[in-house]
């Protein structure tokens, strides 16, 4: 949504376009105002990328501007970059009016701007105008609505999610190690299971050896698991842990969740 918004500061005009709510600037009326003599000069110098636009035809056909020539726009930002390198007085002056007059006047009105007298006015009190704006103002709303109700139901799903993982999340916190691993002992407790019966499961669903507790192959492979070594005088011994895949399968395979 776009509309025309005719600004005068000091006697000057500074047109400005509201494009989906924000404020774009004729480049050329504030580079005027602001005493550059290049004016497209200043702009390259001081103004970032992403700050300038380009008016589109009947955007600068409505601007005044001679049918096949582009205006530059620069947002808010650029403008007062512009400002910060004047030397000229009204520098200060003009910002000072943007922030206490141009910007609060599109923000309170969200861009709907009329100026007494101007065409704007006459088709607000023409009853066919009126008609064809109230449809345009239903249809945002329309669709702000579905916006609404698309933001709500993720919200919904995503405290659902929330919800759902609560469990992984407080065993996480509380029996991972800090490689990611849980003990079986500490699998046990957190699925509230006898760990004597975990084991038996584990070695039932082929994930740790029928002797000891080392994890074996397929378990290693599908990231369910991993081996560990403890080195003791004399020898060593090989144990496994969970990994939080391990346990979220384990769970599924206990209780068919």
């Amino acid at each position: 949504m776009t509309d025309i918004i005719p600004f005068d500061f000091e006697g000057n005009r500074v047109r400005t376009v509201i494009i989906d709510g924000e404020p774009w600037f004729v480049a050329k009326d504030v580079t005027d105002l602001l005493g550059f003599k290049n004016g497209p000069d200043a702009i390259r110098k001081h103004v970032l990328p992403g700050q300038t636009n380009i008016a589109i035809r009947d955007v600068a056909r409505d601007l005044g501007f001679q049918p096949g020539r582009a205006p530059l726009l620069i947002n808010e930002a650029g403008v007062y970059r512009l400002i910060m390198r004047s030397n000229v007085p009204a520098a200060v002056r003009m910002q000072a009016w943007l922030t206490d007059e141009v910007l609060p006047t599109i923000r309170k009105s969200g861009g709907a701007y009329i100026m007494p007298g101007s065409k704007a006015e006459a088709n607000l009190l023409n009853p066919d105008t009126m008609l064809d704006k109230f449809g345009e103002l239903l249809e945002l709303a329309r669709g702000e609505r579905a916006k609404r109700l698309e933001i709500e139901t993720r919200n919904v799903k995503l405290a659902a999610k929330i919800e759902e993982d609560a469990p992984y999340v407080a065993a996480s916190r509380e029996f991972f190690d800090d490689d990611g691993l849980i003990r079986f002992r500490d699998s046990a407790r957190a699925l509230s299971m006898p760990e004597r019966r975990f084991i038996a499961l584990l070695r039932e669903w082929g994930w740790v050896d029928v002797v000891g507790t080392a994890a074996k192959a397929y378990a290693i492979k599908q990231g369910y698991a991993k081996n560990l070594v403890y080195a003791y005088r004399g020898g060593h011994s090989v144990y496994g842990k969970l990994t939080r895949k391990g346990l979220e399968r384990a769970t599924v395979k206990a209780f068919g969740v």
